[in-house]
């Protein structure tokens, strides 16, 4: 790599595009493995580096977050804004959330589906969206240092599964969309519904001890208490 360059466009008769190195003030240097960035609300410009954890460039002055002055990890894999400021990344060991000096870790035992964080992506409505090789987590961050997470694999329709390292996106109207190994995939938060109704459950089978009884009204006696269901559970919306 080579740390940050910075494109001028002109719009002439004759356009043209200009490329610089980005010139830092001060004492730090400027990472030259730079996996992630974006510019805050502040306009200050925030990088996931490959090799000294999160930087915050501010009015030309570079400060870092790493394992050197902070529980952040050296090697970072995406950044995103939160909600209300801050800053997620991402790691190869779980996500993490800056907030006013305090670091915030998240991984599987805080219910992640894997520790290999590709993308973070601000969706709607509170939540992040976490890449990974298993597919994405939706996350929200609660009181107490926790997080609420619900996971989208194959079985929940995200068919691409492995996601591709921050080839993620929000457009205009709020549909998240994923690249992935397998190709695109899109989700759209308009599409989905919430409901009380309870599904509509049925009865596929019923066993006394190892035996199967007929699905009609039987009587047992108290003796025989060793009974087994399976059950179906259908939802129909519409």
């Amino acid at each position: 790599g080579n740390g940050l360059v910075r494109a001028r466009v002109t719009l002439d008769t004759f356009p043209r595009i200009s490329f610089t190195n980005l010139k830092i003030k001060g004492d730090q240097k400027l990472s030259e493995r730079i996996n992630d960035m974006y510019f805050d609300q502040s306009n200050n410009l925030v990088i996931g580096t490959a090799d000294n954890g999160v930087g915050i460039l501010e009015k030309g002055i570079l400060s870092y977050y790493n394992s050197g002055n902070s529980d952040v990890p050296n090697k970072i894999t995406s950044v995103e804004e939160g909600f209300n400021g801050g800053v997620w990344f991402g790691s190869d060991n779980g996500i993490g959330y800056i907030k006013n000096d305090t670091v915030w870790k998240f991984n599987i035992k805080s219910g992640l589906v894997s520790n290999n964080i590709y993308q973070i992506q601000k969706g709607v409505d509170g939540y992040m969206w976490i890449g990974t090789e298993k597919g994405v987590d939706r996350i929200q961050l609660l009181e107490k240092d926790q997080i609420e997470v619900k996971h989208f694999g194959a079985d929940e329709g995200f068919t691409g599964i492995e996601t591709s390292l921050n080839a993620s996106f929000k457009d205009a109207v709020g549909n998240l969309w994923f690249g992935t190994v397998n190709g695109l995939s899109v989700y759209k938060p308009t599409k989905v519904t919430k409901t009380d109704l309870p599904p509509k459950i049925f009865f596929i089978s019923v066993k006394l001890f190892y035996d199967l009884l007929e699905l009609k009204e039987t009587a047992v006696g108290y003796d025989q208490n060793s009974l087994s269901f399976s059950v179906d559970a259908v939802f129909l919306p519409n």
